[in-house]
């Protein structure tokens, strides 16, 4: 059999939303360090306002797209049983679903990506005309559907002008036909995460599965699911995404991130990436003087310092934030010329080559006292269903990063926060945070540098003064320090 051409880059997405309680976000929360793509159940089968304000707000800020996987509405049953109503009944049913994701989503600063159908309304729509137009007429014009190739949903959405994004799963068997495997059939699930892995890689140098009866199928997929209700899957999800880039594949969102989608992208090939790590840079260009570079596997820092480096004095400013960098220039530009210019600086700075770091921002690392009496720190442990001295050692076992400014001057926004204390924002913000508070919001963690409004959870309260405009520099951390916080 000969091999086809491999596979340069794909998306690794799950299904998020679904489980209820702090164990269950925890869960979801690991896998969103991981996946690139979140398929959000928005209160069919599974998942609530607050679930999905929650996943919106960590998909966010890790840069990871956001995906409607609308379902019959169904919760008993998980949305796992067919349900025989009128067309019109379940389009009207999904645009509800799909609205309150997509307020959730904007609420977030993010938006919806793309769409795909969960469970039985998935494999029905796969085959059934009239089910498969129902869902599109619930989705937006022009949105990417992602689902199994050759079927009846992707042709009629190709028609209609979807994008379709074929996807295959990591965790499921599937027929000499290439479709899944009922689950009731034994073997149809599969748990091993080195199996899956081996599996997955396999597909990507050939394009090949071996199926329930041993045949090789060809597949066609861009996207790789991994069932967040399979056991082990976070393990499985996390010796996936080691797998594939091990193999030189680029892992990316399919449908862009859950803020925007780039056009252009930056790398150095996949051949090179395993042994010498890269990123993979989308620029567009911002105005006659300026452009905007969207991240994938470097921080923002990282990026605006090589900039620096990399395009000399001609460029004014870089400006970085969560997951993009804006370069200003003093003359007129054009991202292929910046293009041209960062591509030789590229290589070897992935987000796997941690020691490269330390040559490439020389910044200071400094340790804040922390006194933890803030406002919210016992409603903080009983959220999580775990003590206050829990949640003080979490906050203060590890290492974070100042990834960029925002919101006011020398309010910096800190990345390394655990996962479990990755909550969304206040439901009703506060009209005034004092000065010097420590607090926690999605993924990340900052001080107030002065008093102003503010919707973060406090946990204590600093006496470091973080700004000074009579100071140089006036904030006490710049982008790419490293931060301890030390409870006094």
């Amino acid at each position: 059999m000969a091999a086809t051409p491999r596979i340069e880059w794909v998306d690794l997405s799950s299904d998020v939303g679904e489980r209820p309680g702090t164990a269950g976000l925890a869960e979801d929360f690991a896998l969103l360090e991981v996946i690139t793509s979140a398929n959000v159940a928005c209160g069919g089968h599974a998942g609530d306002r607050r679930s999905m304000r929650t996943i919106c707000e960590v998909a966010v800020g890790n840069g990871v797209a956001i995906g409607a996987q609308v379902s019959y509405v169904d919760r008993e049953g998980f949305g796992r049983r067919r349900l025989d109503m009128a067309p019109a009944t379940l389009t009207e049913q999904l645009r509800q679903q799909w609205g309150e994701l997509a307020e959730e989503a904007g609420s977030a600063g993010g938006r919806v990506a793309y769409m795909r159908p969960h469970g039985a309304l998935y494999n029905t729509a796969l085959v059934d005309a009239e089910v498969a137009a129902a869902v599109l007429d619930a989705t937006p014009p022009g949105t990417p559907v992602l689902c199994l190739a050759g079927t009846v949903l992707a042709e009629l959405a190709t028609r209609r002008g979807h994008p379709v994004a074929p996807e295959i799963f990591a965790d499921r068997a599937v027929t000499d036909a290439g479709l899944l495997v009922p689950r009731g059939t034994p073997g149809a699930v599969l748990e091993d995460p080195d199996h899956v892995a081996d599996r997955l890689a396999e597909w990507l140098r050939t394009g090949h599965l071996t199926s329930h009866s041993g045949t090789q199928v060809a597949v066609a997929a861009r996207s790789i699911c991994v069932h967040s209700d399979t056991p082990g899957a976070v393990a499985a999800a996390r010796k996936l995404r080691e797998t594939l880039v091990a193999a030189g594949a680029a892992l990316r969102p399919f449908a862009g991130t859950s803020a925007t989608q780039r056009p252009t992208r930056i790398g150095t090939p996949p051949a090179a990436a395993a042994a010498n790590p890269s990123p993979q840079i989308r620029i567009s260009q911002y105005g006659e003087r300026a452009v905007l570079v969207d991240l994938e596997g470097i921080t923002a820092a990282r990026l605006a310092d090589t900039a620096r480096q990399a395009l000399g004095p001609g460029l004014l400013d870089s400006v970085p934030a969560a997951t993009c960098v804006l370069l200003r220039f003093g003359t007129p530009t054009d991202a292929a010329e910046v293009e041209s210019l960062l591509h030789p600086h590229l290589r070897g700075l992935g987000a796997e080559a941690e020691t490269a770091a330390d040559d490439l921002i020389k910044t200071a690392s400094i340790t804040i006292d922390v006194r933890y009496d803030g406002a919210d720190l016992a409603e903080v442990a009983e959220t999580l269903d775990t003590s206050v001295e829990e949640v003080i050692e979490l906050h203060t076992q590890g290492t974070y990063r100042v990834a960029f400014f925002g919101f006011s001057p020398g309010f910096a926004y800190l990345t390394g926060l655990p996962s479990i204390l990755q909550l969304p924002r206040r439901t009703t913000p506060r009209t005034a945070v004092p000065a010097g508070a420590v607090a926690v919001a999605s993924a990340y963690t900052a001080v107030y540098p002065r008093s102003s409004p503010g919707g973060w959870h406090l946990l204590g309260h600093t006496d470091a003064q973080m700004f000074d405009a009579d100071r140089n520099p006036p904030t006490l951390i710049v982008p790419g320090s490293t931060v301890r916080f030390r409870p006094v």
